[in-house]
């Protein structure tokens, strides 16, 4: 998924001048399942082509941030203990999904600590912004401490 994040160019207070210089800010966002290096070179050839067709406009292309995607075995003890204990709370299995935003997760699993993004969700964000029902939110935090009871081996 490749999000135009930004575009920066030009001068507010002279906006009938032709800007000397434009910046896009491209959000590329890659599923675990593809390598980081792999995504860049996709979308650095994309830009190659679009240098080689306009040589004149004077592009430059450069990669600020690095985040790849994460993904842990459903296998692993901790997603069997959320899954268990989800269904005894909601009454329901979790409903699984690759999700397309940022977190901490890709950062740890980067150096080795499998994480998991699990919690409510409302949906997409409308002009409200995010938001849950106070019941959805007991329940999960049920869920937490159940969760965390069985990884410690509370009973």
């Amino acid at each position: 998924i490749v999000n135009l994040g930004g575009i920066r160019g030009g001068h507010a207070w002279r906006a009938s001048r032709t800007p000397e210089k434009a910046d896009l800010f491209l959000d590329v966002r890659v599923p675990p399942n593809i390598a980081m290096s792999e995504a860049r070179r996709e979308v650095q050839q994309v830009f190659f082509d679009l240098e080689k067709k306009h040589p004149d406009w004077g592009l430059e292309f450069e990669t600020y941030v690095s985040v790849p995607g994460a993904s842990i075995s459903g296998d692993h003890p901790m997603v069997q203990a959320i899954d268990k204990n989800h269904q005894q709370v909601m009454g329901a299995p979790p409903k699984r999904d690759v999700v397309v935003w940022c977190s901490d997760a890709s950062v740890l699993t980067r150096y080795g600590i499998e994480t998991v993004n699990y919690g409510p969700s409302s949906g997409p964000r409308d002009k409200e912004g995010e938001k849950v029902s106070i019941k959805t939110l007991v329940d999960i935090t049920k869920i937490y401490a159940l969760t965390a009871a069985q990884l410690c081996g509370v009973q």
